[in-house]
């Protein structure tokens, strides 16, 4: 998506086409990339993009420009989508490369490390810590990525922990559905968590407590 905004943003297409394009794929693309943030925060061979980078794209897609040939926003588009696109697709290959070296490790292993990692990153501060876009207005956008993320991977290892231990796998969604519950209703109208401390501090109770469920589940698979 990135290098079809840099695509789009050397060709003749309007400002306003481009913008509105740029727009979309900031979205998905950030939205991708904090929901996999439990992955840059493991003891992985990742590379994390630049907050620099992040903060680029959300500028230059904010940029607004009605008149004249908007030549700058249209540089700055380009710039900040194809250093993205550069670090993106770096970032594929070491995921990659990760992958592929555990093809041969046990099933056992393999799902206990991915519950430990998940259990670590949302026990951490790492979730609600930048670059969190605050400036732009995206912070809460961003940590809800980063939280419903971490829960979506859960879906993919629950079969195994629902056969190993359904009582887990019950704390487990009870667990998921409280943290999705807080993030929906009690961060509502929250532009930032320091908005409202005692409701962020809610957040960050149903994150630890789904944190400590994750570690629980790992343990299955050791013993």
């Amino acid at each position: 998506m990135s290098r079809q905004i840099v695509d789009l943003a050397g060709g003749s297409t309007s400002f306003q086409h481009l913008a509105r394009q740029a727009a979309f794929a900031q979205d998905t693309m950030l939205a991708r990339y904090h929901a996999a943030g439990w992955a840059y925060h493991a003891d992985l061979q990742l590379t994390a993009l630049p907050a620099q980078t992040i903060r680029a794209v959300a500028a230059a897609t904010a940029a607004d420009c009605t008149e004249g040939d908007c030549a700058a926003e249209r540089a700055a588009l380009r710039a900040a989508f194809a250093e993205g696109a550069g670090l993106l697709a770096t970032a594929v290959e070491e995921a990659r490369a990760e992958i592929e070296a555990r093809q041969e490790g046990l099933d056992a292993a393999i799902l206990s490390e991915q519950l430990s990692m998940m259990s670590a990153y949302l026990d951490s501060a790492a979730w609600s810590e930048g670059p969190l876009l605050s400036d732009y207005g995206m912070e809460m956008e961003v940590v809800a990525d980063r939280l419903v993320g971490t829960i979506a991977l859960w879906r993919n290892v629950e079969p195994y922990v629902g056969l190993a231990d359904p009582e887990i796998d019950a704390a487990i969604n009870a667990a998921s559905e409280t943290l999705l519950k807080t993030l929906r209703l009690e961060m509502r109208g929250m532009s930032a968590l320091d908005d409202d401390p005692e409701r962020a501090a809610k957040l960050r109770d149903a994150a630890a407590a789904l944190a400590a469920e994750f570690a629980r589940a790992a343990t299955i698979f050791t013993s």
